[in-house]
Protein backbone atom coordinates (compact mmCIF):
# COMPACT_ATOMS: atom_id res chain seq x y z
CA UNK A 1 0.00 0.00 0.00
CA UNK A 2 3.26 2.43 0.59
CA UNK A 3 4.89 1.88 -2.43
CA UNK A 4 1.64 2.42 -4.02
CA UNK A 5 1.09 5.93 -2.16
CA UNK A 6 4.94 6.55 -3.24
CA UNK A 7 4.48 6.30 -6.65
CA UNK A 8 0.84 8.26 -6.72
CA UNK A 9 2.43 11.04 -5.03
CA UNK A 10 6.19 10.95 -7.25
CA UNK A 11 3.66 10.69 -10.23
CA UNK A 12 1.38 14.10 -9.42
CA UNK A 13 4.35 16.13 -8.61
CA UNK A 14 6.37 14.45 -11.98
CA UNK A 15 3.00 15.62 -13.77
CA UNK A 16 2.47 19.17 -12.29
CA UNK A 17 5.39 20.58 -14.30
CA UNK A 18 4.53 22.21 -17.69
CA UNK A 19 8.33 22.49 -19.08
CA UNK A 20 8.57 20.66 -22.16
CA UNK A 21 11.90 18.74 -21.46
CA UNK A 22 10.19 17.36 -17.77
CA UNK A 23 6.93 16.14 -19.58
CA UNK A 24 9.13 14.71 -22.64
CA UNK A 25 11.24 12.69 -19.73
CA UNK A 26 8.32 11.55 -18.37
CA UNK A 27 7.18 9.99 -21.40
CA UNK A 28 10.91 8.29 -21.71
CA UNK A 29 10.63 7.50 -17.86
CA UNK A 30 7.19 5.51 -18.01
CA UNK A 31 8.38 3.97 -21.16
CA UNK A 32 11.76 2.44 -19.07
CA UNK A 33 9.54 1.84 -16.00
CA UNK A 34 6.88 -0.29 -17.85
CA UNK A 35 10.25 -1.73 -19.43
CA UNK A 36 11.56 -2.21 -15.96
CA UNK A 37 8.22 -3.95 -14.48
CA UNK A 38 8.25 -6.56 -17.32
CA UNK A 39 11.87 -7.64 -16.90
CA UNK A 40 12.51 -7.16 -13.36
CA UNK A 41 9.08 -6.92 -11.07
CA UNK A 42 6.92 -4.17 -10.45
CA UNK A 43 8.90 -3.30 -6.47
CA UNK A 44 11.84 -1.56 -8.82
CA UNK A 45 9.37 0.27 -10.23
CA UNK A 46 9.51 3.75 -8.02
CA UNK A 47 13.51 3.10 -8.14
CA UNK A 48 13.67 2.82 -11.67
CA UNK A 49 11.30 6.14 -12.39
CA UNK A 50 13.38 8.45 -10.02
CA UNK A 51 17.26 7.21 -11.31
CA UNK A 52 15.40 7.64 -14.97
CA UNK A 53 14.30 11.26 -14.26
CA UNK A 54 17.42 12.12 -12.90
CA UNK A 55 19.58 10.86 -15.99
CA UNK A 56 16.82 12.14 -18.04
CA UNK A 57 17.45 15.96 -16.97
CA UNK A 58 21.62 15.23 -16.75
CA UNK A 59 21.60 13.80 -20.44
CA UNK A 60 18.86 14.99 -22.13
CA UNK A 61 20.25 16.21 -24.96
CA UNK A 62 20.71 12.53 -26.16
CA UNK A 63 17.98 10.97 -24.50
CA UNK A 64 15.15 12.57 -25.73
CA UNK A 65 16.53 11.58 -29.10
CA UNK A 66 15.88 8.09 -28.30
CA UNK A 67 11.98 8.74 -27.54
CA UNK A 68 9.96 6.77 -30.25
CA UNK A 69 6.50 6.09 -28.79
CA UNK A 70 6.15 2.26 -30.74
CA UNK A 71 9.55 1.57 -29.72
CA UNK A 72 10.52 -1.51 -27.97
CA UNK A 73 12.33 -1.98 -24.35
CA UNK A 74 15.27 -3.86 -25.71
CA UNK A 75 15.98 -0.52 -28.82
CA UNK A 76 14.83 1.99 -26.67
CA UNK A 77 17.19 0.76 -24.00
CA UNK A 78 20.14 0.24 -26.52
CA UNK A 79 19.68 4.22 -27.16
CA UNK A 80 19.65 5.30 -23.50
CA UNK A 81 22.65 3.42 -22.77
CA UNK A 82 24.58 4.49 -26.26
CA UNK A 83 23.36 8.15 -25.33
CA UNK A 84 25.04 8.38 -22.03
CA UNK A 85 28.37 6.32 -22.59
CA UNK A 86 29.05 8.53 -25.56
CA UNK A 87 29.48 11.62 -22.94
CA UNK A 88 31.93 9.71 -21.52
Amino acid sequence: MARILVLAILTLLFTACHDPVEQKCLKICDKVVQCAASDQGAELQTRVRISCMDGCTIHQADILECYNENMECETLGKCMFNAIMSQY
